[in-house]
């Protein structure tokens, strides 16, 4: 008897025609799932590593086998829709339909009692925070994701034992992060197998996979929740008193672009930012002004009782000579006098020396970019030993893994590590970035002395 009062045959009297052909789909659809489990962790192994015609067919296959089992789901589904359909469907039962909903949601309760109360005899604290139709979410508190795998197949062991054939609770995946929204709709990072090393994506119901949402939006949402899971870390909450590293950075203009006074706080940024944004730059104003002067000044007041004075003189006279030499280079650029001969562009000597020898104009300027260049070369090659030997980070397996994708382990292209008290990763940045603006010197001076033959 079913929940709802409905009487039906045993099996073992006679088997119903919905059931033998629910039976055939549902199995069906369990071996393709078992299948693509298999591709999964066929993708992410890292101990067998594939080639990538191999990851190109695997995912192929995986999207088909996707959908496939997607669609036999719906012929399930629809076989329910059918019986309950009793005003356009073609074989309406409701007492069928009743049944079906009545016994799933029995069953699912008899699961979430015997889960809550395991919880609390057990000390894990397992508790259900979800269930709709056919399915549960447990939370485990505390819990790592390999724990959590041994837990749940031990529940379902238990929970199994109880169950009449055919019903069988499955373990589908574990969220090792999730945010549930409302019924039927939630998302999470993944794991579907202990087995698996980096957890995947998933969502159901929200905007990333609803077919009547924007594209841009899918894509805007979905990189939201990654950056919030993936960074959710409270490790790096800072503590009481923690020394956290920052920067001054040299900043004139508040958040809407209009200059002012700002305060030192709001130019504060960490110290890879400014790897990551090569416009940032540091206050090397502030830095000398209340980092460097006030305790030099302080060691120097038993030599000179004036010290500090003299030092923030000097400063200001630094300042003022860098602030002429930016005017100079300026008016460079609405001058007529050629920096390399020294001599007026409308002049006869201009026309008789520069203008018939274009290639002598940049063979000077042109050696010494070059020399530069092999030199931040073969200094950017030094500090990639020392670091390789430093993280253990062998160059030639990183080298051999760029040739694969066809490209070359220039500056800037190998692995750096990320330590913020690391001078040689500081000092790699600069020569890095030396070595790009003398590279774009050297490709502009080839590009002028190639006009100026054309011109000739």
């Amino acid at each position: 008897m079913a929940p709802n009062e409905v009487l039906y045959v045993k099996p073992s009297i006679r088997k119903g025609m919905l059931p033998k052909m629910l039976e055939e789909v549902l199995n069906a659809r369990i071996l393709i799932k078992n299948e693509l489990k298999f591709i999964q962790e066929r993708l992410q192994s890292e101990t067998q590593p594939i080639s990538r015609i191999t990851e190109k067919r695997l995912k192929a296959l995986k999207r088909q086998l996707d959908i496939l089992q997607l669609g036999l789901k719906y012929i399930a589904n629809f076989t329910y829709g059918y019986t309950s359909a009793n005003f356009t469907g073609r074989m309406p039962c409701i007492e069928i339909a009743d049944s079906i909903v009545a016994k799933g949601r029995s069953k699912l309760e008899q699961t979430i009692e015997f889960i809550d109360e395991w919880g609390i005899r057990s000390g894990t604290n397992l508790k259900v925070i979800y269930g709709d139709t056919d399915s549960l979410f447990v939370i485990f508190p505390k819990t790592s994701v390999n724990d959590a795998f041994q837990i749940a197949d031990f529940l379902l062991k238990e929970i199994n034992k109880r169950q009449p054939y055919p019903i069988l609770l499955k373990l589908e995946k574990i969220y090792k992060q999730c945010i549930i929204v409302s019924k039927k709709r939630y998302c999470g990072l993944a794991y579907e197998s202990p087995k698996q090393s980096q957890p995947i994506f998933d969502a159901k119901g929200i905007e990333t996979v609803r077919r009547d949402s924007c594209t841009i939006t899918a894509k805007i949402i979905e990189k939201s929740l990654r950056i919030l899971f993936e960074s959710k870390d409270p490790g790096e909450e800072p503590k009481s008193k923690e020394r956290i590293p920052y920067v001054i950075i040299d900043k004139d203009e508040d958040d809407s672009g209009r200059k002012q006074h700002i305060r030192v706080a709001d130019k504060v940024k960490e110290p890879f930012d400014l790897l990551r944004d090569r416009k940032l730059q540091i206050d090397a104003n502030y830095y000398c002004r209340n980092v460097i002067i006030p305790p030099l000044a302080r060691l120097l007041e038993s030599v000179h009782r004036n010290a500090l004075n003299i030092l923030n003189r000097w400063l200001q006279e630094v300042c003022d000579s860098h602030k002429k030499i930016n005017v100079n280079v300026d008016r460079n650029y609405l001058s007529n006098i050629d920096y390399i001969c020294r001599a007026n562009i409308f002049t006869e000597k201009w026309r008789q020396y520069c203008s018939k020898n274009p290639r002598k104009i940049f063979t000077r300027p042109s050696i010494m970019i070059g020399n530069a260049l092999k030199a931040n070369g073969r200094k950017l090659k030094h500090l990639e030993q020392i670091c390789s030997q430093c993280t253990g980070i062998d160059l030639k397996i990183i080298g051999s893994i760029f040739e694969k994708d066809n490209q070359n382990i220039d500056a800037g292209r190998w692995p750096k590590c990320m330590v913020e008290t690391c001078s040689i990763l500081y000092l790699y940045e600069q020569i890095e970035r030396d070595f790009v603006n003398l590279a774009f010197l050297n490709r502009v001076i080839s590009y002028q002395a190639n006009r100026f033959e054309c011109l000739n």
